[in-house]
């Protein structure tokens, strides 16, 4: 049901040309060696749950979540600026694509269009600098 979502967002966000990698989210953070530098996770956080809107259609909200994550190392002077500037500037990029943008497989919507909600900094996790963006829309059955 979200896989056909997720593989759209994803070739969106593979266009980004400083993204190492794009995968669905499955708390990647503690593997330990992860491989890439910078990329994206997806996140659906939020179970769906339909209503009824007519006799032969169903509607969910569904948000999605983006995890922009960079591989930081930590001087005894902290991140440094320029860092932080690449960060910030892909984690724009991601907001630019997908903000209005409609998943569609084969051609047909698959949901409505993707709302800008949120944006959260969860820096220096664990050597990741993350941030959150935020969507919604609605997913039709």
């Amino acid at each position: 049901m979200l896989n056909d979502i997720y593989k759209d967002i994803k070739a969106q966000l593979n266009t980004i040309a400083t993204s190492e990698d794009c995968q669905w989210y499955n708390v990647q953070y503690e593997q330990a060696g992860w491989a890439f530098n910078a990329g994206f996770f997806v996140e659906f956080p939020d179970a769906l749950q339909f209503d009824d809107i007519s006799k032969m259609k169903r509607r969910s909200p569904l948000k999605i979540r983006v995890h922009v994550y960079n591989q930081n190392v930590q001087t005894t002077e902290g991140i440094s600026d320029s860092d932080i500037d690449a960060h910030e500037a892909m984690a724009l990029q991601v907001l630019n694509i997908l903000d209005l943008h409609i998943p569609t497989l084969d051609g047909e919507e698959i949901t409505s269009k993707l709302i800008f909600r949120g944006w959260q900094h969860w820096h220096r996790y664990q050597g990741w600098m993350i941030t959150f963006i935020d969507f919604e829309c609605k997913k039709m059955l």
